[in-house]
């Protein structure tokens, strides 16, 4: 949920709810960037394909992916500061359908984060150069293909709007910046207001999480929790009728 406000005459984003699998119940916040920057490629190399009794006819797209992959795994490792915080994975490489012949193309997915606007950047133009590499290094017909999915960018909770809201709350609980990544910053900068974004505890420490099969959430005290949380932050937010 999301009451951005300017029709109202009030000058600020409110945040929306997402439930983590921690204390049910509770408000958990994180003021300033609480999470971090995202971008999902999708890339793909272009080999040659052929029978798999006749590797030396064929430009194998999957070891060439292959190798791409493992070698984007030294971004982190090699690339960037030990403070500083980043991920690369590779979340897919689909390629092929039979069992006896190698394939023309292969495609990863891959997704970037960090807090960092540089390191970011580092980590993105870091695997564009490992990829083209490689393509040139297998012997590629031609350099991959590049697709942008997705990208959002850092979420950040204002200061003074998170410390209001925070007061205002029922069973807050301050807790670290955490990898994930949403689209609600978008909304407030695109406003020119402030936002504030918190989790919903839905579950017991240690449980499954979101995106897990076995994410099971409680109801109670999960949704009355939940309603009361936006209805209050509402109410602190829009001017008094």
């Amino acid at each position: 949920m999301t009451a951005c406000s300017t029709r109202w005459g009030c000058r600020t984003s409110c945040s929306p709810q997402h439930v983590y699998a921690q204390d049910p119940g509770s408000v958990l916040y994180c003021s300033g960037p609480f999470l971090a920057a995202a971008e999902t490629w999708e890339v793909t190399f272009h080999g040659r394909g052929g029978h798999g009794s006749r590797p030396q006819e064929a430009v194998d797209p999957v070891v060439m992916a292959a190798s791409a992959v493992l070698r984007l795994q030294t971004l982190v490792a090699r690339e960037i500061a030990p403070a500083d915080k980043g991920v690369v994975t590779v979340s897919r490489l689909r390629a092929g359908h039979a069992e006896n012949a190698i394939p023309d193309t292969a495609t990863i997915t891959l997704n970037f984060r960090a807090y960092d606007p540089g390191v970011q950047r580092k980590l993105t133009e870091g695997a564009r150069r490992i990829i083209d590499a490689e393509a040139v290094a297998s012997g590629a017909s031609r350099q991959p293909d590049y697709t942008m999915l997705a990208s959002f960018p850092v979420t950040v909770n204002d200061d003074a709007l998170t410390a209001r809201l925070a007061a205002a709350l029922d069973r807050t609980r301050e807790i670290e910046q955490r990898m994930g990544s949403e689209d609600f910053g978008l909304f407030g900068m695109a406003a020119g207001v402030p936002s504030f974004f918190w989790g919903l505890g839905c579950a017991a420490d240690g449980s499954p999480g979101t995106h897990s099969p076995r994410f099971a959430p409680l109801i109670e005290p999960t949704l009355p929790a939940g309603v009361s949380a936006l209805v209050t932050a509402v109410r602190v937010v829009l001017p008094a009728a």
